[in-house]
């Protein structure tokens, strides 16, 4: 089942991957778990060069489980998606969703994340999130225009990584409640 899943997952690409590098995912115990085979093809479909592909199999096997992978994923995307005009997008974006209760429209995220003084009539510009919202999509989900993640994988991942200390979710849950008081205010 598992040679099945990465075969046509990595037949929608037009891809393929040799037989040792195959047979090596399918050694490892955690590609058991569907979402963690998908998330290691990924992965390597988007961010490894052909030269590459052993040392990041290997990296990303080394993960002992889905939340872990997702903890490289992470870091992945902060390497790929921090501009230098905002270069922690992805730690307070992720960290912003990780501490709403029940997720955060796209424009409260475009708030939040905006540095102006006034960040209800500016707020980031999109450029900086669309790309980032494009390499999640699939480990997000939006509900009544909230978007929250997806799987539990993810948030346990966000947690680890820019939640774990008191200051990091005092520091977001400040943030958030912010935009309850102060930003809705209307101008004098």
């Amino acid at each position: 089942e598992k040679r099945a899943i990465m075969n046509l997952y990595l037949k929608l690409f037009a891809r393929t991957l040799e037989p040792r590098l195959q047979e090596k995912i399918l050694a490892a115990p955690q590609s058991a778990n569907p979402l963690f085979l998908r998330t290691v093809l990924e992965e390597l479909r988007l961010r490894s060069r052909h030269e590459e592909l052993d040392r990041n199999l290997d990296l990303l096997l080394q993960c002992p489980d889905t939340a872990a992978l997702f903890v490289r994923v992470l870091q992945n995307l902060e390497r790929d998606f921090s501009p230098a005009d905002c270069p922690d997008l992805v730690h307070r974006a992720l960290g912003l969703m990780g501490a709403a209760l029940r997720g955060l429209s796209e424009n409260e995220i475009l708030q939040l994340l905006s540095p102006a003084e006034k960040p209800a009539s500016e707020p980031l510009a999109r450029h900086y999130w669309a790309p980032l919202y494009l390499a999640l999509e699939d480990s997000l989900v939006s509900r009544e225009g909230q978007l929250s993640f997806f799987h539990d994988y993810l948030r346990q991942a966000v947690w680890r990584e820019y939640l774990d200390e008191p200051r990091e979710l005092e520091s977001a849950h400040a943030r958030l409640a912010e935009t309850a008081t102060r930003w809705r205010e209307p101008d004098t």
